[in-house]
């Protein structure tokens, strides 16, 4: 993606991200169908649903980077994920068994590879084409996970 640094800009702390329209299009019905939760919680633009969007994205990959700096996604399989855990020094995968996520390390469902499977988001495009539930849904939390 490339950033476009304009003389028009009229703040310095401000810069224009050039963005496929299709993209523009998706996140623009996003926000027409969340218009009145974001108004409640003081989002009235939708320059600022799209500033809040990407803070919640660079706060996960904070909070995993801080609580699981070691772990990262090595490939996505039809039934699950392959993450690499530098500090066991293993590949690691976590497939869909049961309608949950489990860990082939240690056959588990709430471990630190399961919390950050939920962490992605490809992990639950796999899990609905596969017709199961994601933990969320269920009410998990991936913070929780990885605490």
């Amino acid at each position: 993606m490339a950033t476009a640094y304009t003389p028009a800009m009229p703040d310095k702390k401000w810069s224009a991200v050039l963005v496929r329209a299709e993209y523009i299009d998706g996140l623009k019905a996003i926000y027409e169908r969340k218009k009145h939760p974001l108004l409640d919680a003081g989002i009235n633009t939708f320059t600022g649903f799209v500033n809040d969007l990407i803070w919640h994205v660079i706060e996960a990959d904070e909070l995993l980077s801080q609580k699981a700096p070691f772990l990262s996604e090595m490939g996505m399989t039809e039934d699950g994920v392959t993450i690499r855990d530098a500090k066991l020094d293993r590949i690691v995968e976590v497939k869909v068994r049961n309608g949950e996520l489990v860990c082939n390390l240690d056959n588990s469902n709430d471990c630190i590879h399961v919390g950050f499977a939920y962490a992605i988001p490809e992990v639950y495009r796999i899990m609905n084409m596969v017709g199961r539930k994601s933990s969320r849904a269920k009410g998990g939390s991936v913070v929780g996970s990885l605490t």
